[in-house]
């Protein structure tokens, strides 16, 4: 699948002809679609309670919490789910983890309207090492 953005995982995810998920096929670290606020989510069960389910997004990173098994879906082209998440586990390069949390105060800080680009210097099997260079080419590490 020749999918290489989150907007065109998102153009496809609305567009797919999805199924709904009987309870008695989802696992913990099942792939699913998630349908959360009105939109489609490529999606991994990662907690089941109560015949509710906290999914995590996998191209955004953060988990929609007591989803519903009405809400969860399949499609017949798995190979939406080939596609690498997009969502990634970082840590700023170089920097120990006294720096990493006065560099989240400086992130937290830069308007959201402002351009960051993002270098990865290498990765380990949990993080990409990047480095944030701001609009005015300003290094936050």
């Amino acid at each position: 699948m020749d999918i290489f953005n989150i907007s065109e995982i998102n153009a496809h995810l609305k567009s797919c002809d999805k199924t709904r998920l009987s309870a008695d096929n989802l696992v913990i670290n099942g792939l699913c679609i998630v349908h959360y606020q009105n939109k489609y989510y490529r999606g991994q069960i990662i907690e089941i309670i109560n015949n509710t389910y906290n999914i995590k997004c996998i191209d955004y990173g953060n988990v929609s919490q007591r989803i519903t098994v009405n809400d969860l879906f399949e499609t017949q082209k798995k190979d939406i789910f080939d596609i690498k998440p997009l969502a990634q586990k970082c840590k700023l390069y170089n920097i120990d983890d006294i720096g990493q949390s006065r560099a989240i105060q400086i992130i937290r800080e830069i308007p959201s309207n402002e351009y960051v680009s993002v270098i990865i210097h290498n990765e380990d099997d949990e993080y990409l090492f990047v480095s944030l260079i701001r609009e005015n080419n300003v290094i936050v590490n």
